[in-house]
Order: C-alpha cells, then sequence, then structure tokens
C-alpha cells in the first residue's frame, strides 16, 4: 500500500463553472488536509491535520492561518472544526482534546477528558464537532 499523497484543494465556482485550486504555493498552512467547513461570513475553513487551520477569504482570494506559531496555546494536530457564526472556531484535535478559538480577541480556551469530571469531554481524539439547530454544540 502506497503512502496517501495531498495536493491541497479544489475548489469549483458554480457561477464561472471554473475550478480554483489551493495548496501550500498559494498560503495553505499544509496540503495535508482533514476537514473543509464554511465560515460564518461565506469564507472557507480549512483544517490540517499537521499545521493548524487555514482561512481562505472568498472574496479576497487570501489566506490566513491559525497555528501555534500564529496564535498562542493552539494545537497543530486538527481533524475537524466549526465556526458558530457568532465568532467562535471549535476545533477538535487528534489526542489533544478541544479548542475553541474566539476569533475577536484571538485567545484559546482549551478542553480535555478528565475521568474524574463527567462533564469533561469523553476522550482527547475530537473526530467530528456538531452544531444543532438550537445552537448546541456537541
Amino acid at each position: 500500500m502506497g503512502r496517501l499523497q495531498t495536493k491541497g484543494i479544489s475548489i469549483f465556482d458554480c457561477h464561472t463553472s471554473q475550478f480554483s485550486h489551493l495548496s501550500t504555493k498559494e498560503g495553505l498552512a499544509s496540503d495535508a488536509i482533514t476537514d473543509i467547513m464554511p465560515a460564518g461570513d461565506e469564507g472557507l475553513w480549512i483544517t490540517h491535520v499537521d499545521n493548524g487551520i487555514s482561512y481562505y477569504n472568498r472574496n479576497t482570494h487570501k489566506i490566513y492561518v491559525y497555528n501555534s506559531s500564529t496564535l498562542s496555546g493552539l494545537k497543530d494536530c486538527n481533524r475537524c472544526c466549526r465556526d458558530d457564526n457568532n465568532g467562535y472556531l471549535y476545533v477538535g484535535h487528534i489526542t489533544e482534546g478541544m479548542s475553541i478559538i474566539n476569533l475577536k480577541n484571538k485567545t484559546v480556551k482549551k478542553f480535555y477528558h478528565d475521568a474524574q469530571n463527567p462533564q469533561s469531554l469523553p476522550g482527547n481524539n475530537v473526530r467530528s464537532i456538531y452544531i444543532d439547530h438550537k445552537k448546541i454544540y456537541g
């Protein structure tokens, strides 16, 4: 079995019927992508397994990187993220629990599994984050 090759992402514009390609050459934090989700402002959140999260502004075509080098306290081994449309980005980490990024003031709050606390995360390997229609997170 060969090694998985990663090459970034391709974005299809339904209005122009054209593809555009994003990779590290265009500014992505990494070509190893684990999740792509819409941002609250029509941008895209691109989660990388090995170097944080990229935000792609679809209007300006600029890419902003959130990782341990640009945001104190953020882990780089990520699996998923969700934008709550209220200025917070929820990030699920591989073996490192979950973080909530306050996008306005650029702070990170971390959450981990605690066997002594039944209200904590059920485990530290967060594979998905869901926000339901009542804005309840799980």
